[in-house]
């Protein structure tokens, strides 16, 4: 082992606790709710100021750029369909369905332009602990109706609704969970039965992504030269299988790595 390779894993051993983002990625791992969202709040923070240092190496890596621009796309896709309905239709109230919906800070984000429409919003996660962390910050939002279900989006269950929704999301499963092309035929199908005539869909594929192994490699290697490694799934396949579903693709987001691609169809 090299003595820069070993000089990088001491500072990651003893400075490391003293990071924000390196405290919460030894707690919930490195693609939990709580490093995703330190990430996107993009602000290095730490018990004392070689914390803050590393902290800092962390959060403005070059490779979580194309994370905080996948959610850039998101709001805008969000945003633009609100806005069709709202500007373009005469409704009175929008329902939206997030699934899988993890900690969905960029639909909290969004509902802070919408305050004064009406929203039913409906989070459907495997994972309880999604609830609790996105309670506290919907209450802000009176006009905003929502309602949280325990619900694995593989099971039939999941897409039994009390109306139709308007809007459904589905951020980061085909990215990174999802590799079974047999499953995600599946959920396009039902994602396509359950919106209502004129509803969209936003959804997210990963187009490639970094081989890194460990921490100290994120922090201190030039990620941004890095090669890439192609993901397993074809996501022109994916694409293809959503529009055999029925849904036409109206628009197509990329970050600047080609890394993550944000699609919003609407059902035709």
């Amino acid at each position: 082992m090299k003595l820069r390779t070993l000089w990088n894993k001491f500072i990651v051993e003893t400075v490391g606790p003293y990071s924000t983002g390196l405290q919460l990625e030894k707690k919930f791992g490195l693609e939990s709710a709580a490093v995703l969202n330190h990430i996107y709040k993009n602000k290095p923070t730490g018990e004392n100021a070689l914390g803050v240092w590393l902290d800092r190496k962390f959060v403005t890596n070059a490779i979580w750029d194309a994370i905080r621009r996948r959610k850039a796309n998101i709001s805008e896709a969000l945003n633009d369909t609100l806005h069709e309905f709202f500007d373009k239709r005469a409704y009175s109230t929008v329902k939206i369905c997030d699934l899988a919906c993890g900690y969905s800070n960029y639909l909290v984000e969004n509902l802070k332009h919408y305050n004064n429409d009406k929203l039913e919003i409906e989070f459907i996660d495997k994972d309880i602990k999604s609830q609790y962390e996105l309670r506290e910050p919907l209450r802000a939002f009176k006009n905003v109706k929502t309602s949280f279900r325990r619900s694995d989006i593989t099971n039939d269950r999941t897409y039994d609704f009390v109306g139709a929704p308007d809007i459904m999301i589905l951020s980061g499963y085909f990215d990174t969970i999802c590799k079974d092309e047999v499953q995600i035929e599946y959920i396009l199908r039902q994602v396509y039965k359950s919106l209502n005539p004129e509803g969209y869909f936003i959804f997210t594929t990963q187009n490639t992504n970094y081989n890194i192994k460990t921490i100290d490699e994120l922090l201190f290697e030039d990620n941004s030269n890095k090669k890439a490694q192609k993901e397993e799934k074809d996501i022109d396949n994916i694409r293809n299988m959503a529009e055999i579903t029925g849904f036409e693709i109206l628009s197509e987001k990329v970050d600047n790595e080609n890394r993550y691609c944000v699609y919003v169809a609407k059902k035709s």
